[in-house]
């Protein structure tokens, strides 16, 4: 971190914090100078909030506009239009809407 001041004819300057409080001179002018100490800026709710402007919430979305809702054509159970597997019947509806019976259910193994 570094410290930035001003020598007294105006000429800014810049060095690392442990150079403060000891005696110094200016690289321009060469006046005789004391590193000051570093200030402490607390930083306040109110001034991260000028810093970064006011926080607005963003919309929740409806999800309903999201997933628009079809029905089923086997059972008629409300399933969303990407949907390509029943929730209800565990049908699976191909592309074509032909209908296919598959389970959902972890299978047993055959013998």
């Amino acid at each position: 971190m570094f410290i930035y001041f001003e020598c007294s004819h105006g000429h800014r300057l810049k060095t690392d914090r442990r150079h403060a409080g000891k005696p110094s001179q200016c690289p321009q002018c060469r006046i005789p100078l004391t590193v000051p100490q570093p200030q402490a800026n607390p930083i306040t709710d109110s001034g991260v909030v000028r810093l970064l402007g006011e926080h607005q919430a963003p919309a929740k979305p409806s999800f309903a506009a999201l997933e628009p809702e079809q029905a089923c054509p086997r059972c008629g159970g409300e399933i969303a239009t990407a949907a390509r597997i029943c929730k209800h019947c565990e049908v699976y509806l191909a592309p074509d809407q032909k209908l296919w019976n598959v389970s959902l259910k972890s299978s047993s193994k055959r013998r």
